[in-house]
């Protein structure tokens, strides 16, 4: 049985959370996967051991970033104005990828949707927002995005099937509402934290999703006795400094795992950062992000749920969030254990109903 994955490349967290579904099919069904995005290709070979085939091909626009925290939107509107309206060959060559799949699953990017209705087979939208939902957020301060999320609601809606994840930004009628979808950790902690720590040090984490880093002071971490930090996003090879390890940012070392051997996570409040922290039960210092009307609904469900402390941006950046590590790391003994429930099980559970 083939199934279709049509991805939005903004960020990896969309990605991440496809993969938790394909995860948790292929522990179910005999599965190939036909994916469809501009997320890089090692993304999808360091989290599946089950075949698939990959098409980098632009599905989606979502937001330009200028940052892992900050989004340009001048370069949003003119890539949207570039992008759409989808044209038929677009929609015709997205198609012929997915001719011999039983079904296409779409996060979020709508063209996989229009692809799914050419090619005669039933579409699938697992979200937890949809682009018009976010782009109506930012109307006000760039008018020209209007006419686009009118067009993507419309499109939207056509999808066969709708699956909501939480925590859901925008509450809708809905086949399928799931708890929060993270990838499968597949390593033990204590194997994967001793490639990272030093003399019984505590594990930092610090993570700003798909995006490269911000740029934030090191002499806070560098001085901080009884700590080992592991920062992702590298560019140029991962690269070892006193209790400082950079992680290059293809490396082969699997994010959930890191998530979980981590005593505390620190980084950007995106889904699939959140999903995975909750999964793992890890302390999570969190940044939000001041526009994108997401960050909001992340956090409140972070400060509800998780064991967790926001941090600003100004904090992070200049290092001065290190000083809170020894209160962070108090409260570390309320975590509670690793959660048995994904929500990429029930999805699997429910994909697998519409065979």
């Amino acid at each position: 049985m083939k199934i279709g994955f049509c991805i939005t490349s903004h960020g990896f967290g969309h990605a991440a959370r496809a993969v938790a579904v394909m995860q948790a099919l292929a522990k179910r069904e005999n599965v190939e996967f036909v994916i469809a995005t501009t997320v890089p290709k090692w993304f999808f070979s360091q989290s599946l051991e089950t075949p698939f085939t990959y098409h980098p091909i632009l599905t989606d626009i979502g937001m330009v970033q200028l940052t892992g925290l900050e989004e340009d939107l001048p370069a949003t509107s003119a890539a949207l104005d570039n992008f759409y309206p989808l044209e038929q060959v677009q929609i015709t060559a997205c198609a012929e990828l997915f001719a011999h799949c039983s079904m296409v699953v779409c996060d979020i990017a709508p063209l996989g949707i229009l692809a799914a209705q050419k090619a005669k087979v039933p579409s699938v939208l697992v979200e937890n927002f949809t682009w018009d939902w976010i782009y109506a957020a930012y109307e006000k301060r760039s008018a020209s995005l209007g006419p686009h999320m009118q067009y993507l609601a419309g499109i939207f809606k056509q999808a066969d099937f709708h699956v909501q994840a939480e925590p859901v930004c925008l509450s809708t009628h809905c086949d399928l509402r799931v708890p929060p979808v993270a990838r499968s950790i597949k390593t033990t902690v204590p194997r994967l934290r001793n490639n990272f720590t030093q003399r019984g040090n505590k594990l930092v984490l610090i993570t700003m999703g798909g995006a490269s880093r911000d740029s934030f002071s090191l002499v806070g971490m560098q001085n901080k006795k009884g700590y080992s930090f592991v920062v992702t996003g590298n560019e140029g090879g991962t690269k070892i400094d006193g209790n400082v390890c950079y992680l290059d940012r293809c490396s082969s070392v699997y994010h959930p795992d890191l998530v979980a051997a981590s005593d505390i996570v620190v980084g950007k409040v995106g889904y699939s950062t959140l999903a995975e922290v909750y999964q793992a039960g890890s302390v999570f210092a969190y940044i939000s992000r001041p526009y994108f009307p997401e960050a909001e609904l992340l956090c409140r469900f972070a400060a509800e749920h998780m064991t967790s402390k926001q941090i600003t941006r100004e904090a992070f950046c200049s290092g001065m969030w290190v000083e809170e590590l020894d209160t962070l790391m108090a409260l570390k003994g309320n975590t509670s254990s690793p959660l048995l429930e994904n929500g990429a099980d029930h999805i699997a559970d429910f994909l697998l109903g519409l065979v």
